[in-house]
């Protein structure tokens, strides 16, 4: 049977259902690289494991949440929600921001600066070096090419750091004051 897809609260929870053997651990989960997939299922389906951790990880810093459950006879219903505040289209909101130029305010005010614990390594990584590349990243902190591409596109989004000529992440004005900030404190 395939899987249902729900989209309710005028896009800010959607809801995937499926009728598979379901997910045991469910805090596991969540975490990067845990996986209940046999050895036979991962040979056929890359990157089993990444997929609800880099949502969690987008939820966590977007103000959202992830929760699983078990679905009625056998399954999982798994549910991601965005904070309502986020959908909003005036001219602050994250929606309108993202159609203004780059030079715009960053998406998150200071109040939604909720910053996870691999962003805050990267952000220190900038104390160090003038411009970081993703590979430079991958190689300093031992995680995969797309965690650390992830990880700068999320920083982009903040404002905190942007691209410069050879491709490299330099730290912008707010990246600046947000560092300053973070060490004063």
């Amino acid at each position: 049977m395939e899987p249902v897809i729900s989209i309710l609260n005028k896009g800010n929870t959607i809801t995937f259902a499926d009728q598979g053997p379901g997910i045991q651990y469910k805090d596991k989960a969540q975490i990067p690289g845990f996986t209940s997939a046999t050895h036979a299922m991962k040979h056929y389906i890359r990157g089993v494991g990444s997929g609800l951790p880099i949502v969690k990880e987008y939820l966590t810093t977007s103000g959202g949440q992830l929760k699983i459950e078990d679905n009625l006879e056998n399954g999982t219903v798994v549910t991601i929600s965005l904070v309502e505040e986020y959908r909003e289209t005036g001219p602050e909101s994250p929606i309108a921001a993202s159609r203004q130029p780059s030079f715009a305010k960053p998406r998150f005010s200071s109040q939604q600066q909720k910053i996870s614990e691999r962003e805050n390594l990267i952000m220190g990584l900038f104390h160090q070096y003038e411009e970081i590349g993703q590979t430079d990243i991958k190689n300093l902190l031992g995680i995969s090419a797309g965690t650390a591409t992830r990880t700068l596109e999320l920083l982009e989004k903040r404002g905190w750091i942007t691209s410069n000529s050879s491709r490299k992440r330099v730290l912008t004005r707010e990246g600046y004051d947000y560092l300053h900030r973070k060490d004063s404190i």
